[in-house]
């Protein structure tokens, strides 16, 4: 697989986060300290992952990820937490969240996890643009009989 360099948005309140010391050197990595912050920079970036630190978001996280998704679907959310069981784990991701992760990875697991979401989001766009060229070449031909219908031809 290629490296694929994306642009990361990070929310997290701490000076010193341990996932934007681990993104910083193979991605474009810009912060934001608080929901709407978030949401408002998701309006005007192309962002390849959102990333949501859980202890910012004081049990909001779930919501958070609910409420991101319904208006950005596309995006990619992975959610930072210091520890995660099975309950919780599952609650995230049946939240929407596409990945969990957790200072216990090492550094190498953490970065091939968010080279592996950025690469499928890069396959995503790429498919949902051939699709949508498909689309128009296939409705040519009826735009064309439409066309030369109104004209009288």
């Amino acid at each position: 697989m290629t490296t694929t360099r994306g642009l990361i948005l990070l929310l997290t309140d701490e000076e010193d986060n341990w996932a934007y010391r681990s993104l910083e050197h193979a991605h474009e990595v810009v912060t934001a300290t608080d929901f709407q912050q978030t949401a408002k920079m998701l309006n005007n970036i192309r962002c390849d992952l959102l990333v949501l630190d859980d202890s910012t978001l004081d049990e909001q996280t779930s919501n958070a990820v609910i409420e991101l998704k319904r208006y950005f679907p596309q995006i990619p959310i992975a959610i930072l937490v210091k520890s995660v069981d099975d309950d919780q784990y599952e609650h995230f991701v049946s939240a929407g969240a596409d990945l969990v992760l957790t200072p216990f990875l090492s550094a190498e697991e953490f970065q091939q996890q968010v080279r592996i979401v950025l690469h499928q989001n890069v396959q995503r766009r790429a498919l949902e643009a051939r699709s949508q060229k498909l689309y128009l070449i296939s409705s040519l031909p009826l735009m064309l009989r439409s066309y030369t219908d109104t004209q009288g031809i």
